[in-house]
């Protein structure tokens, strides 16, 4: 499975780590960073993907490239549509 860092303000990221890690993901909880924090937690953390519950895009593709990290894929989440999340991860597991 997977090694996931997973960012984003506010309650979701929480509720989608549980998920992900109820599917055999390790996730890392990286919530609360900016897009440049985000991308060191990935580094640090050497992971497989990166899923997003928001934040500006763009920056964080940067912030990745900065940090020579941008070979991993993002994944951005809808909350509200878990199922689908977890279909997006998936397709990234290898």
């Amino acid at each position: 499975m997977a090694r996931i860092v997973l960012g984003g303000p506010g309650p979701g990221p929480e509720a989608l780590a549980r998920v992900l890690r109820d599917a055999g993901h390790e996730v890392v909880l990286a919530g609360g960073y900016d897009e440049a924090g985000l991308a060191a937690v990935v580094l640090q953390e050497d992971a497989d993907l990166v899923v997003t519950l928001g934040g500006p895009l763009d920056e964080l593709l940067v912030a990745l490239a900065d940090r020579d990290v941008a070979d991993v894929p993002v994944v951005v989440a809808d909350p509200a549509d878990l199922a689908g999340t977890l279909r997006r991860v998936a397709a990234y597991d290898g």
